[in-house]
């Protein structure tokens, strides 16, 4: 089985991205970042959106895309570089699309930088 080294020093399995204590700590980040988020006024999600990201047939969607994408950044790919997608992108904005948000034609999977990089050029 081939090995590699997370980015702590511990050796983990060539399938894996982190250490089971990495990704004890993303997760953590993970949490307080997504309260912070939803606490912060300018940033309030509309509810009719938050139940949608937190609902069976989005994650169902999500990793149909996921799998589709071979868990890579499209976008990276299309670069040369690969690189693990973290984030499945609506190309067509849910807030303007809402029929679109389960069509897998209108998913990519992305990671962070792609994702925020896109965001923050609107």
């Amino acid at each position: 089985m081939l090995k590699k080294t997370c980015k702590c020093g511990t050796i983990i399995s060539y399938e894996k991205q982190h250490c089971n204590k990495c990704l004890a700590e993303i997760e953590k980040k993970r949490k307080e970042h997504q309260k912070k988020y939803d606490q912060e006024i300018r940033y309030k999600r509309d509810k009719k959106y938050h139940v949608f990201y937190k609902s069976d047939e989005w994650k169902r969607v999500k990793t149909l895309a996921l799998v589709r994408d071979k868990g890579l950044c499209q976008w990276c790919l299309k670069e040369g570089r690969v690189r693990s997608a973290d984030v499945v992108h609506h190309i067509q904005e849910i807030k303007k699309m809402w029929e679109k948000r389960l069509s897998l034609d209108n998913l990519v999977s992305l990671c962070h930088e792609c994702h925020n990089r896109h965001h923050n050029k609107r």
